[in-house]
């Protein structure tokens, strides 16, 4: 997130110094990528979607800083567009608002684009830059349409589904197509092989020299392709991942909306926490430590997640040498603590083995 500092103080009064509020947002969790001039580069983690935009990191700057944020600029409360019916078909969007507006195409002015070219934006024209410009500032995406465009008009709100039976049908023989052209070149090259020969007055002799099977750019002993053989490949090797793949027992399928990369909604479960960033840690150096990792449920019928990290080399070259120490200290202690026989006893083994020596 490229956060130009001019852009940010129209919110709240930060130094005029890039390097300070850097440092100091820094130490409030953000990394600092780089800072050109009144530039500053943050690299925002996923857990913060609310400082994707420059209203979002002033607010936090005034945190930082202790200073007053001032409010983002209201909008106006207008009637809806008038011919232009809005409507939304699923719960997940609680509001959408749009507005009508007679604009001509044509460049935006320069503070804009120098704002948005600050931004890392490239400006294009004055419809386009207004809808990246909002969304830089406070996080909101825009969208424009052409009025004459819409059908209905109408704008219909919901999520994403599949494509229609037949937009896939369509979209299913230009893919078979495109993979009968690259299994059978050579029949496909014997039909277009008369443009060459009306153009440059030679065809493509080589190429289908050795048959259907082997495709010859060049010739034979220089290079040779057989197109089927490797899709016989792929397929035995695709029948084999999914032999292994069945014989593993992963057989569940996962069915979730669209464009969802087979996850479910997130939940209060998926948020960040000490443990999220501690889990990757212990996976990086798990043979280094022995750890032990429990769910545990309580009475209430609620989860607490116990774990337990020790040192691997503490038990296999520490903890022996601790426990001969200790065991010598405690026979040493026998002998300090014994009686008047004991001792007698040890004075006189030490007289016999000093004669024993120097004999």
């Amino acid at each position: 997130m490229r956060l130009p500092l001019e852009w940010m103080r129209e919110f709240v009064a930060v130094p005029d110094d890039a390097p300070a509020v850097a440092a100091r947002l820094a130490a409030c969790g953000f990394e600092v990528a780089s800072i050109e001039g009144g530039v500053i580069d943050f690299e925002i983690t996923a857990n913060r979607p609310d400082c994707l935009s420059v209203y979002g990191l002033a607010r936090e700057a005034a945190t930082a800083f202790d200073l007053d944020l001032k409010p983002a600029p209201p909008g106006e409360d207008r009637p809806g567009p008038p011919g232009v019916l809005v409507s939304i078909g699923d719960p997940g969007c609680p509001r959408y608002a749009a507005a009508v507006a007679d604009v001509k195409i044509g460049p935006s002015p320069a503070w804009l684009a120098d704002r948005l070219i600050a931004a890392g934006i490239r400006p294009i024209n004055n419809v386009v830059d207004v809808t990246n410009y909002v969304m830089i500032e406070t996080g909101h995406p825009m969208h424009a349409f052409d009025l004459a465009k819409l059908v209905g008009p109408e704008i219909h709100v919901r999520r994403a589904r599949s494509a229609p039976v037949g937009m896939r049908i369509a979209q299913g023989l230009l893919a078979a197509l495109c993979l009968l052209l690259g299994v059978l070149p050579t029949g496909f090259l014997g039909l277009i092989d008369g443009v060459p020969r009306e153009l440059l007055g030679t065809g493509l002799p080589r190429a289908t020299a050795e048959g259907w099977l082997w495709l010859t750019p060049i010739s034979p002993q220089v290079a040779s392709y057989s197109a089927p053989l490797v899709v016989l490949v792929l397929v035995a090797m695709t029948g084999l991942v999914l032999w292994v793949v069945r014989r593993g027992g992963v057989q569940r399928v996962r069915r979730r909306d669209a464009w969802d990369c087979g996850f479910g909604p997130p939940s209060t479960r998926m948020q960040y926490t000490a443990t999220a960033f501690a889990q990757p840690i212990r996976r990086v150096f798990g043979p280094l430590f022995h750890i032990e990792e429990s769910v545990v449920q309580r009475e209430d019928g609620s989860l607490r997640h116990q774990l337990q990290v020790s040192d691997r080399a503490w038990g296999l070259f520490y903890l022996p040498v601790v426990h001969a120490v200790e065991g010598a200290a405690r026979r040493v202690v026998r002998l300090q603590s014994g009686n008047v026989r004991v001792y007698l006893g040890w004075t006189l083994a030490t007289l016999l083995v000093l004669l024993w020596i120097t004999a």
